[in-house]
């Protein structure tokens, strides 16, 4: 049963339920205000069983692989900012969600469907993503002085010198050379033979 994909729904929406239910529980118990913690997770769980569906989906549901890592990646976000009152990192983060997180996305949609093109599409979006994201991070962190926690000063330097970095190895890397492929030839026409000279035309010496 647990095999099938409506057994593995079921499964998967029976963990939530059972997870919520845990967390309630323990709010009722300690006299905590867990919700203010945990609210993020009602935006990181839709986007994780939106990768269930295109997992049980097979390839028709390949495309649902944008919006889940769309919404996982902004729950993710919201959680991280949720916890640690750093909402003013939004000025950077959104490059995260567009174009990092759809790139990451298609890169995924592409590796179901075997499509090496789109894979390579995908990267291409999150790496451009990420250095939107690192470049805002050290413009608004360091330059304006937004960020309030020292390790941040010393965590956006460290972001920066390791894109640099990647970007100058990947610079210098040797292009893969495609094998060159020999030049078709053409078969060789035989020559026309010469007859022999005809002996008879030949006059007798005197």
């Amino acid at each position: 049963m647990t095999g099938t994909p409506r057994g593995i729904v079921t499964m998967a929406v029976g963990l939530t339920m059972v997870g919520l239910g845990m967390l309630f529980l323990l709010q009722q118990l300690l006299g905590l205000n867990l919700w203010d913690i945990s609210w993020p997770l009602l935006v990181v769980v839709p986007g994780l069983l939106l990768f269930v569906a295109m997992a049980l989906g097979g390839h028709r549901a390949a495309p649902i692989a944008l919006p889940a890592s769309l919404v996982t990646t902004t729950g993710l976000i919201l959680f991280y900012q949720n916890s640690t009152g750093h909402w003013e990192s939004w000025t950077y983060a959104w490059a995260l969600v567009f174009p990092t997180s759809l790139g990451l996305g298609r890169a995924v949609q592409g590796a179901w469907l075997d499509d090496h093109a789109q894979i390579r599409e995908g990267l291409g979006w999150a790496r451009l993503g990420v250095v939107i994201f690192v470049v805002g991070g050290v413009f608004f962190e360091l330059v304006l002085g937004l960020g309030r926690d020292p390790l941040n000063r010393l965590l956006w330097p460290a972001l920066l010198i390791a894109a640099g970095a990647y970007f100058l190895l990947r610079r210098t890397a040797p292009a893969d050379e495609s094998p060159t492929q020999p030049l078709p030839t053409l078969p060789a026409e035989p020559l026309p033979s010469t007859p022999p000279p005809d002996n008879d035309d030949e006059e007798d010496p005197l």
